[in-house]
Order: C-alpha cells, then sequence, then structure tokens
C-alpha cells in the first residue's frame, strides 16, 4: 500500500472504526482522562494567542469537560529530522494543504506511543524517537465531515524525531509525504497553528528552551 493510500486508510478506519455515529461512547465525554488532563496542565503557550486557546479551549472547556457531545480527541506528530532545520509533511488532499500527521485517538489510548506508532506506520519510517512524553502543541479547530454532524477536535501534539533519507524523499514525494525546510514551512502552510510549531522548534533546538 503506497504511504498516501496508507494515510487515507488509516484516516478513513479510524473514523469509521472509532468515531462514527454508531460509536457515541468515544467522544471525549466519555475518553477523557486523567493523563489527558495530566498533559494538558503541564502544558506552556509560548504566546498570548496560544494562551487564549490553552484557556478558553483546553482549560475552561476540555478539563471541565464541557465539550460538546461531537467533540474528539485528537493526536499530532511534529517530525523533525535529527538536524532540525526539516519537518515532515502530509500533502491532505481533501482540504488542500500541508499538515503534520494527525490521527484519532481511541478510548484508553496511550497517547504518545499511539500517536508515534501511527506516523510509522503511515511513512514506513521504523526507526522514530519521541523527544519528550510532554505536549508540544495544541490546537483546536472545526471539521466538517460528510456523514458527521460539525464538530471540534482538541489537538495534542507531540515532537518526534526521525531521519530523513534522500532517497525515502524521492520515492515519497509524489504521494504526498515530504520532507520540508523549516524555513520554506510558510509557502506550504502558513497558518498559526503550523507556524507556531515551527517557532517552537527553533526555540527549542537554537534558544535552548525545554519543553515541560
Amino acid at each position: 500500500m503506497q504511504p498516501f493510500t496508507k494515510f487515507a486508510h488509516h484516516l478513513n478506519r479510524h473514523r469509521k472504526n472509532d468515531y462514527s455515529t454508531q460509536s457515541p461512547t468515544l467522544t471525549i465525554r466519555t475518553m477523557y482522562s486523567s493523563t489527558v488532563q495530566d498533559l494538558i496542565m503541564a502544558y506552556r503557550p509560548i504566546s498570548e494567542e496560544e494562551k487564549s486557546i490553552y484557556v478558553d479551549s483546553f482549560i475552561n472547556t476540555l478539563c471541565q469537560q464541557k465539550v460538546e457531545p461531537h467533540g474528539q480527541l485528537t493526536g499530532a506528530a511534529w517530525i523533525i529530522d535529527t538536524s532540525r532545520q526539516y519537518t515532515l509533511l502530509c500533502n491532505q488532499g481533501t482540504l488542500g494543504t500541508w499538515l503534520p500527521l494527525r490521527t484519532h485517538l481511541a478510548s484508553g489510548t496511550d497517547i504518545a506511543p499511539f500517536v508515534v506508532t501511527y506516523a510509522q506506520e503511515v511513512t514506513d519510517i521504523t526507526e522514530m524517537k519521541l523527544l519528550s512524553p510532554a505536549l508540544f502543541n495544541i490546537d483546536v479547530y472545526k471539521v466538517h465531515a460528510r456523514q458527521e454532524p460539525e464538530h471540534t477536535h482538541y489537538e495534542l501534539g507531540f515532537l518526534i524525531e526521525a531521519e530523513m533519507d534522500l532517497r525515502w524523499q524521492l520515492e515519497h514525494e509524489s504521494k504526498g509525504l515530504s520532507w520540508i525546510n523549516l524555513d520554506d514551512v510558510y509557502f506550504y502552510n502558513d497558518t498559526p497553528a503550523v507556524m507556531r510549531m515551527v517557532e517552537k522548534t527553533r526555540a527549542i533546538y537554537q534558544k535552548h528552551i525545554k519543553l515541560s
């Protein structure tokens, strides 16, 4: 199975098996756990914009379990190479933009390892390293799915390292996966959430800022 096809397959599998209207028990209201709260409470926003998202959507809404009935918890993999100069993004054809790998989270999931495993399966890169069990990024956004009512995704992002291989790049670039220089990410996706992760990557490795 080709990587981009595999990405779509995994995404459809998670939607179909975990989050269809026939499985309402896996919404945040029932899968929320002390582990999720611990991750969120230990998180430190880096800007006023992110602080607003953090307080309004995560502290006052998610941690208080005031999420709408169809709200969903998702995981994201911000993958960087060993030189800390590139990040691995996926071209989501349905959205027409480049994004970090994203996945829905199932009830009882050990979140960080689950996100790493998902990224390994989608990219065919087996050697990946979780650089910190702490959250690297948070995001919240509305989703308009065909067979689901409009709902909110509460995203927990983790920082992952992988070796960048030029041969892999040539084989996968036309299939929706590509290593992109941090200086060029803006041309692929200039949304605040993605640019914030670029800024954090630089801050961590150029200014020696530690994750929580």
